[in-house]
């Protein structure tokens, strides 16, 4: 006997997806299912329940297992957007339809100060994952500290009181190992990002700088750059980063000159160093380059125009290079990917599984011109 044919008043898919052609052999294709099953779930989701795509329907389109299309209509009927109905059909919730389930659990985020204070991307990071973990059914809880409370132990103290289900880190400070250790020894869940594979003993994510710098190194090598300096403050908040940045270079043949200064140093030798020839010039911490060029910004854009630069955590704003043309190379982050990646899988629990890490890919935009950049945040 044929299935009942139920109505509904959707579009076909090849017109909600018109751009769709095909997953990636080496993409995780559930969790891009996920993703397009939500995105399709904004778009035709209105105050009214309504009849959706048959699990058959969406597993023929995306060329993906029934079982899959299955795993991800039962997450979204988790989280309320979907009420399954057995051996009949599956029914889009209206807005107005609170979620089936209660609160997941609560996911505490240690957030180091600087790394929040200094430069736009943790604030847009910490914003999104947020919004994905909220609409997964779960609480986020920011613990804001000092590196100081991490070195004095006290961050431990202050993390407990906060009853998380699960701790998310990124990019933790060497002196929080041992917290998070005992954060494991009390039962909470630990989801850690770091620089390096087996820098923490929990990890599961990795922030790959080294082949981002390996990426600037082959473009520069091919404009003729020999040397590399590299330009970050006296007292580093991150001294990992500059060996990684060190080694990236020095492995690839350049030479390469590390300058630890503070603004005068830097603004006394700046002609010595727009002078320099076949030499390209790395600054290194966002909260530095940002003070020099609020600083000098004449010098840092005369600067960044006669020699080829690279600023190796992210694009810096300022007013007084608005409609000027200055370009400069941006190594960062898809920090939106990141987010939804960490949420997914937190999700999923799939933090858990032991199959080694999820490696996030740095990224280097070149010739971004600072005088058409705007702040989001």
């Amino acid at each position: 006997m044929s299935r009942k044919v139920f109505p509904r008043n959707l579009p076909g898919l090849d017109r909600l997806f018109p751009n769709f052609s095909g997953f990636e052999n080496t993409a995780n294709k559930r969790y891009q299912l996920e993703l397009a099953l939500r995105e399709a779930v904004l778009n035709l989701r209105g105050t009214e329940r309504m009849n959706f795509y048959s699990m058959r329907e969406i597993s023929n389109f995306f060329n993906i297992s029934l079982k899959s299309v299955s795993v991800v209509f039962e997450r979204l009927s988790k989280e309320g957007y979907f009420t399954i109905i057995r051996g009949s059909h599956t029914v889009m919730e209206g807005i107005r339809t609170a979620p089936k389930s209660g609160l997941r659990g609560v996911v505490g985020i240690p957030v180091a100060l600087p790394s929040f204070v200094f430069g736009p991307n943790p604030r847009s990071f910490f914003i999104k994952l947020e919004n994905e973990l909220r609409h997964r059914g779960y609480v986020v809880d920011f613990i804001f500290y000092s590196v100081l409370e991490a070195d004095e132990g006290e961050l431990l103290d202050r993390l407990r009181d906060h009853e998380m289900d699960i701790a998310f880190w990124m990019s933790p400070v060497r002196a929080a190992g041992e917290i998070k250790l005992r954060l494991r020894d009390l039962g909470v869940k630990l989801v850690v990002v770091g620089d390096t594979p087996g820098m923490f003993p929990v990890q599961q994510y990795v922030l790959d700088l080294a082949g981002g710098f390996a990426g600037v190194a082959d473009k520069w090598r091919s404009l003729g750059i020999k040397e590399i300096l590299l330009i970050g403050p006296e007292k580093s908040l991150a001294p990992q980063f500059r060996q990684l940045s060190w080694r990236a270079f020095q492995s690839s043949g350049f030479v390469v000159h590390d300058k630890k200064v503070d603004a005068k140093a830097f603004f006394e030798a700046v002609g010595d160093y727009r002078a320099l020839k076949q030499t390209g010039i790395v600054f290194l911490e966002y909260f530095h380059y940002e003070e020099l060029c609020n600083e000098d910004w004449k010098a840092m854009a005369g600067l960044f125009k006669e020699r080829r630069t690279l600023l190796a955590q992210g694009i810096v704003y300022h007013g007084a290079f608005a409609g000027r043309s200055i370009l400069v190379d941006i190594l960062n982050f898809d920090f939106d990917q990141i987010a939804r990646r960490i949420a997914y899988d937190i999700s999923g629990q799939n933090y858990r599984k032991i199959d080694g890490p999820h490696v996030f890919p740095a990224q280097c935009a070149y010739k971004c011109d600072l005088g058409t950049a705007k702040r989001v945040i």
